[in-house]
């Protein structure tokens, strides 16, 4: 039908032109013209589309309504906000207005909305709302975040504690019944393979990496000890002492299993393990330290000697604690042989007995005494024989009721034998002596073994307790007028009296009351004790020499003779430790140095001299730059060498703790995992519920390749 009326209206075009050019003149070719326009705009809308007249004269003509077409979300001005209407097909709905769109008149009226300033102020308000989508993953974020942390945690309080690994299996099940509600406790898994990997190859591995860039950067010293644990494996402990935040630390480095510990072999093993990890020891490493054993100390082929050689300007020092353990044994010898055995013999007549440590208790509460268990004194050790002597000097009375009750009752030899020494005077003076000079070498221990800087005070320390005993049985003013080093102990012409020799209060008491002593008894009690004041004197100058001791002058960097501002110049210092300080500097320390002195603000700094040294460094001129700079440097390395070894005995008594009989399988990875792992759970007094969880433990435990080495 289309096609006809085409046909037509091409017909009445072309007749209409044919009049045009033969017949009509230009008043009529106007008036065609008019009525061909008037015709076709009854025919045709003003889109093309056809329009069919109306039969009825009144009607109106119909118009074209434009329809929603899907294709126009996709267009970019109406992406995200235009929809279909559900009012009618010529309808659009704007998500963002709430609002419906009359688009009969087409696509423009889409664009006219998309213009308006209702709709792009709805368009921004929805835009900065948050998505709900957003919600739900923020909240799955925070969760896998929480959980990772208590899992962490978990391993860092099996760790600190020293627990098995198997308690896990149900701790994590526990905490789970315990808090139902808890999402973090439902997604956590601690089972003890996870705690473990978590234990070994997370917190561990990151405190292993942490302390070897550390040792990288900063100037350290070691400490090495070997022994033997519960399952026979031979280990040799590394331990590092350095600065860090101001602050002198001791840090376990490493635990190496040995065969044979001869010196080339561990010599090898350390020089192996610094180098695997890429740590230049030859040029950061600058004190060594540990026992007296000649493997370690020896003067031709040891341990030292070959570190010697690597690094010709190495601190050495033989563990102190060690050395006062040797001299107080030594010295020890001079005392006759019994004294030793009664203390001995005590403890082991009550220790297998639960009955007789009951009928003690009853003479405890007959003399008006504490009740107090006896001690055990060590095998090896005469320090550990102090606090033993002690115990038995406080139940004197008691032991001595109860071994005449136990030699009357009980046909034992040995409570008979135990009677006799305890009824000997020489053995009460004896007792009292010990228990008034074993603790000057127990002070001076005790001190040495803090895990602060000790060594600027090692040699006045020392000093102290040398001159402690030579003023028990030298003369006074030969003490005043001679120099610590150039004291002559061994002359007998510069003894006391041998009735003035000191002894102690308690042993001289016992002197002038007991009237059963014989002068035999008293002469052999006074000699013996002078042989131990000589042997004690000759043993610690063998081991700690007073003349040309390069530990001298460090007392001038406490905080007291730093404020006082006695020392003139600080070079001479420097010169003693070349490998800390580079000639190049020495003007530019000694000038600090000399200025340092003359400051009257360092008088309100703190005594303590770790914190002393870290005001000191923290001052500044007014651009920003350290007035201090290269004498805290060098007073830092100084801090950082050693005096004792202490500090590894330390991690075998950890071992001993975790490496029980129930738990005697233990390897070497997973206990190096542990140890490095509750060095950075206590570090800086945290604990496992509160320390410092660094950002690379989280990523590490959220990757999958920390779990592969799980069966350690």
């Amino acid at each position: 039908m289309v096609e006809n009326e085409l046909f037509a209206e091409c017909t009445k075009i072309l007749f209409t032109l044919l009049l045009f050019r033969q017949f009509a003149s230009v008043q009529y070719r106007f008036y065609c013209i008019t009525f061909y326009c008037l015709t076709m705009s009854d025919t045709y809308d003003s889109d093309g589309n056809t329009n069919t007249p109306s039969t009825s004269t009144g009607a109106k003509r119909k118009k074209y309504a434009q329809n929603y077409k899907v294709e126009w979300e996709s267009r970019p001005e109406c992406c995200n906000w235009l929809t279909k209407s559900l009012k009618e097909k010529n309808y659009a709905y704007c998500k963002s207005c709430n609002k419906d769109i009359n688009i009969s008149s087409g696509f423009d009226a889409v664009k006219r909305h998309a213009a308006s300033q209702i709709h792009i102020k709805s368009v921004k308000c929805i835009a900065d709302q948050p998505k709900m989508t957003n919600f739900v993953n923020r909240e799955m974020i925070q969760l896998k975040h929480q959980v990772r942390e208590g899992e962490i945690r978990m391993a860092g309080f099996v760790a600190e504690h020293n627990l098995p690994y198997a308690i896990t299996d149900h701790l994590g099940k526990l905490i789970q019944k315990i808090c139902p509600d808890s999402k973090v406790a439902k997604n956590m898994k601690c089972s003890r393979t996870r705690i473990q990997a978590v234990v070994n190859n997370v917190i561990g591995q990151e405190g292993f990496n942490t302390l070897c860039e550390d040792l990288r950067q900063v100037k350290f010293s070691l400490i090495i000890d070997e022994s033997t644990d519960r399952s026979t494996t031979k280990h040799l402990c590394l331990v590092v002492r350095y600065i860090k935040k101001n602050h002198v630390g001791d840090y376990f480095f490493g635990l190496i299993p040995v065969v044979t510990a001869d010196a080339t072999t561990l010599h090898k093993s350390i020089v192996d393990f610094f180098e695997q990890y890429d740590i230049p020891f030859r040029q950061n490493l600058i004190g060594f330290a540990s026992d007296g054993a000649s493997v370690m100390m020896g003067r031709h082929h040891s341990v030292m000697t070959l570190l010697k050689a690597d690094i010709p300007h190495l601190f050495i020092i033989k563990c102190i604690c060690h050395s006062f353990h040797l001299c107080a044994s030594y010295a020890c010898n001079k005392i006759p042989r019994f004294v030793e055995e009664v203390v001995r013999e005590i403890y082991n007549y009550f220790s297998s007995s639960p009955k007789r440590s009951a009928e003690f208790k009853e003479f405890q509460l007959f003399c008006n005494l504490k009740i107090h268990k006896l001690l055990h004194p060590c095998q090896t050790r005469w320090l550990s024989v102090h606090a033993a002597i002690s115990r038995i000097l406080e139940q004197y009375q008691a032991l001595k009721l109860f071994f005449i009750n136990a030699s009357l009752n009980d046909d034992i030899a040995t409570a008979t034998n135990i009677l006799n020494k305890l009824n000997d005077p020489l053995t009460l003076l004896f007792l009292q002596f010990l228990d008034f000079v074993l603790p000057i070498f127990n002070k001076l221990n005790r001190e040495m073994q803090s895990e602060s800087a000790r060594i600027h005070m090692l040699y006045s320390q020392v000093c102290v307790s040398l001159r402690t005993l030579f003023d028990c049985f030298l003369k006074k003013d030969y003490l005043e007028k001679n120099n610590l080093e150039n004291i002559d102990y061994k002359n007998p012409h510069n003894f006391l009296a041998i009735g003035d020799v000191y002894y102690g209060a308690n042993a001289i008491n016992t002197l002038l009351t007991d009237k059963r002593l014989t002068a035999e008894q008293i002469h052999l009690f006074q000699t013996r004790c002078i042989q131990f004041f000589i042997e004690a004197s000759d043993q610690i100058i063998q081991r700690f020499p007073i003349k040309n001791n390069p530990l001298k002058d460090l007392g001038a960097l406490s905080p007291e003779n730093v404020k006082k501002g006695e020392l003139p110049s600080i070079v001479p210092l420097c010169r003693q430790f070349p490998n800390l300080m580079d000639t190049n500097n020495y003007q530019c320390i000694d000038t600090e140095w000399r200025l340092l002195r003359n400051m009257k603000e360092i008088a309100l700094f703190s005594d303590k001299t770790e914190e002393f040294w870290a005001s000191v460094n923290n001052m500044k001129y007014g651009d920003g730059t350290l007035i201090f700079k290269n004498i805290c440097s060098f007073v830092f390395k100084i801090l950082s060498l050693p005096h004792s070894s202490a500090n590894v005995e330390r991690i075998f008594s950890s071992i001993n703790l975790m490496k029980t009989k129930t738990r005697n399988k233990l390897s070497t990875e997973s206990i190096v995992g542990l140890l490095h792992t509750k060095r950075v759970v206590t570090e800086e007094d945290q604990t496992c519920f509160n320390f410092d969880i660094e950002k690379k433990m989280f990523e590490k435990i959220a990757s999958k390749r920390w779990y592969e080495d799980e069966d350690k």
